[in-house]
């Protein structure tokens, strides 16, 4: 059953609009990561573009079995430029137990785009009666806010792009970047989490990568049409992506 849990709605003067991007939020442009802490968890939304302001942002948080489906969603008619902004939405006193986070976010000017992101949540003592923890959005930026921990620089050490294209016909290419060097696992996993397809498992330089899946598994099969997710980890960042496989 699905389960609405929070639905928020909030409105931001924004300071100093930036009628361009800058260099560091087109470089680490919708950064996407969670913190866990005393059962909360929470979603960063780093670099993203939206109109200048005032915005209004909504966040839907729905639960389903230990899938958080997340959404996030602006519209500001009235405005007529682009700022950067960092973002964040909580849900507090999740039950103990690993979650997977389904993060959407969607803008009438990009479209829809999806991040799958897994995530433990220890036993802190917490009641397990979820409920919204509130969100944040900065002031127009045109570079990190310095508000954030720091450990800010980690959280774009490991970059994985959008799989293209998606939905996947008969061939979907994986691009990532790496900061520095390091040892590098890419695979396929179906919704159950059971490992379709081995692509990567190997040292990489840092730069950008990328590899290419045929929709075959680990013994040249073809697999069935359905939802499929990318893992890809280097050192202790793990990055992950849905697609779609069609014939």
């Amino acid at each position: 059953m699905r389960t609405a849990l929070l639905l928020v709605v909030f409105g931001v003067i924004c300071a100093s609009p930036a009628f361009g991007a800058s260099d560091w939020c087109a470089d680490v442009r919708d950064s996407v990561y969670v913190e866990v802490e005393h059962g909360t968890i929470t979603i960063h939304h780093d670099a993203a573009f939206y109109n200048c302001g005032p915005d209004s942002i909504a966040y839907t948080w729905t639960e389903e079995g230990n899938t958080f489906l997340v959404v996030e969603t602006e519209y500001n008619p009235h405005a007529f430029c682009l700022c950067c902004y960092e973002l964040t939405s909580s849900m507090e006193d999740v039950p103990p137990g690993d979650y997977v986070i389904d993060f959407t976010w969607e803008d009438y000017v990009t479209g829809t785009e999806h991040r799958i992101l897994c995530v433990t949540v220890p036993d802190e003592g917490q009641p397990g009666d979820p409920h919204g923890g509130g969100h944040t959005c900065s002031p127009c930026l045109d570079e990190p806010s310095g508000s954030v921990g720091p450990g800010a620089p980690d959280r774009v050490r490991l970059l994985l792009r959008p799989v293209e294209p998606n939905p996947v016909v008969t061939r979907a290419v994986l691009r990532f970047e790496l900061a520095s060097p390091g040892f590098v696992t890419l695979a396929l996993f179906a919704p159950d989490g059971a490992r379709v397809r081995q692509l990567l498992d190997e040292d990489r330089a840092a730069g950008a990568h990328a590899a290419a899946w045929d929709g075959r598994d680990d013994l040249g099969r073809r697999v069935a049409p359905g939802i499929y997710f990318c893992r890809l980890t280097a050192d202790d960042e793990v990055r992950m992506q849905r697609l779609l496989l069609v014939r």
